[in-house]
């Protein structure tokens, strides 16, 4: 028990500078996030790249309820086709002010995560939330992004099946032959 005492002043002064290394480790991870921002602004432009933040922080959550969905639908017997399509729709049916309303302040959660709030990006792109709202909510978009990849409902579909045994297996959920695969 006396030695444990003794390494008291130890422990408290190495508590101390690891706080402080946290500190100055937070700082220069957010300005690299920014400074990203800034790279990836410039392949097209600061609103195009705020638009799309929006986006992200506005619909991430969205994938956890396909998830839980699609992890009911396992234990029913039944698999989906399409995951990317699923949570397509998803989105398509919250995709509203409200779901925008949350966001600004909001930061992605992540154990690492070391990306500033989405209201100091936004404003460090010159970019302000207003501009970009309109935008964030055309979440079906006629020249989408995966019009530019040959054969994507196909690949989508074999993820979707691969994905799907993942979740089976993590969630225990014994599938009958031939299921995920079709």
């Amino acid at each position: 028990m006396g030695g444990t005492i003794a390494l008291l002043p130890a422990f408290a002064v190495l508590s101390y500078l690891l706080e402080c290394f946290a500190v100055a480790e937070r700082q220069v991870s957010r300005e690299r996030e920014l400074a990203a921002d800034q790279a990836g602004a410039s392949v097209r432009s600061p609103e195009v790249f705020a638009t799309a933040l929006v986006k992200l922080h506005a619909f991430a959550g969205v994938w956890e309820g396909v998830e839980r969905a699609v992890v009911q639908a396992l234990r029913e017997g039944m698999v989906c086709v399409n995951l990317s399509k699923a949570y397509a729709e998803a989105v398509g049916r919250v995709a509203g002010l409200e779901a925008l309303g949350r966001v600004m302040g909001a930061q992605l959660s992540h154990p690492t995560d070391s990306h500033p709030p989405l209201s100091v990006r936004s404003r460090c792109l010159g970019v302000e939330f207003n501009e970009v709202a309109a935008d964030a909510l055309a979440v079906a978009p006629r020249g989408a992004a995966i019009r530019l990849i040959s054969g994507a409902r196909r690949l989508e579909e074999e993820i979707s099946r691969a994905y799907q045994l993942v979740l089976a297996r993590e969630g225990g959920i014994e599938l009958e032959r031939g299921e995920g695969s079709g």
